[in-house]
């Protein structure tokens, strides 16, 4: 049983468009998309020069509003159940998404001071699972 049937899954600089298709991005329900771009919108407010932004606006020519993911990868669960998951930026070329799924996770375990338990995830089927839900 999976966790959230709404869930998208992009590539670190992937990217959204707003209910059209469109080579390169995937397309969001006008709903969702509306509601992604407001919580960019409400979280859009530090431009120090420290500032990262994780997600961007903008448009394209005949495609409308695109929602693009920057410096970020990880999981985003919106207030309606809809899970967001945005994977390193190594699919493509033999590496899949479930390929870069176990990857994300080999990565999450090199990290300091931030406890995970030692799971045998290789029994997981992980390609066919979100991110959420192998946390889970």
């Amino acid at each position: 049983m999976s966790f959230s049937d709404k869930t998208y899954t992009i590539t670190e600089y992937g990217g959204f468009t707003r209910g059209v298709e469109s080579y390169g991005y995937q397309a969001l329900p006008e709903k969702t998309f509306d509601a992604l771009e407001a919580f960019i919108l409400a979280n859009n407010t530090d431009t120090g020069p420290d500032s990262v932004q994780l997600l961007s606006l903008s448009a394209r020519h005949g495609v409308g509003k695109i929602i693009t993911a920057r410096n970020y990868v990880g999981l985003i669960t919106m207030t309606d159940g809809t899970v967001i998951e945005i994977l390193p930026k190594i699919v493509g070329g033999g590496i899949t998404e479930g390929d870069a799924k176990r990857i994300f996770l080999e990565m999450l375990k090199t990290l300091k001071d931030v406890t995970f338990k030692n799971l045998n995830v290789s029994n997981l089927h992980t390609d066919r699972l979100s991110l959420l839900e192998i946390f889970i």
